[in-house]
């Protein structure tokens, strides 16, 4: 009876193949660990783009941008965790049932938001109202706002990682400046 044993010229091929397949998933998990997420301080204006107009406004302090894929909407954000999100909503004829339809796809997203009663007016002339957030899913809260001004809506809320202490977002809605494009 003859003993059988592993044949050693497959060891070095199979021992390649099994390398090669462990690095497709480790070696991007690797760099994703090595290379920090794009971000950057924010400048003294920022903007967010629709297909129609570029709305322009002021950070708060002490937050960092993290950049989206999207043009339309930015993330801001804050050292514990915090975030502070600005949208743009394009070619709105109903302001009311926009808002509606954004605060529908936020709570999709398990965001849930309700109106506070608080209108808004800006010096910039945008009209709105105010609410407020929170995610269930990590406790996170704050202030938002929904303001419009010549078919374009912007919303800015606040995810704050204590939302007994969030940031206030007025100053935020206060800077917002929207230029149709032409």
């Amino acid at each position: 009876m003859r003993k059988k044993t592993f044949p050693t010229q497959q060891f070095f091929p199979a021992l390649l193949i099994t390398l090669g397949l462990a690095a497709t998933w480790s070696v991007p998990a690797l760099i994703n660990e090595a290379v920090p997420t794009a971000t950057e301080d924010p400048s003294s204006t920022l903007e967010v783009e629709s297909p129609t107009a570029t709305v322009k406004f002021t950070p708060p302090k002490g937050w960092r941008v993290e950049h989206q894929t999207a043009a339309s909407d930015i993330t801001m954000v804050h050292s514990d965790g915090s975030t502070i999100d600005v949208e743009v909503v394009s070619n709105v004829k109903d302001f009311d049932n926009s808002a509606r339809r954004k605060a529908a796809e936020l709570d999709r997203a398990g965001v849930a938001l309700a109106y506070d009663g608080e209108p808004i007016e800006t010096a910039q002339g945008l009209k709105g109202r105010s609410c407020i957030v929170f995610r269930a899913a990590d406790q996170h809260g704050g202030e938002c706002g929904f303001v419009e001004k010549d078919g374009e809506m912007v919303l800015v809320y606040n995810l704050a990682a204590d939302p007994d202490n969030a940031p206030d977002i007025e100053p935020l809605i206060d800077s917002i400046s929207i230029q149709k494009e032409a």
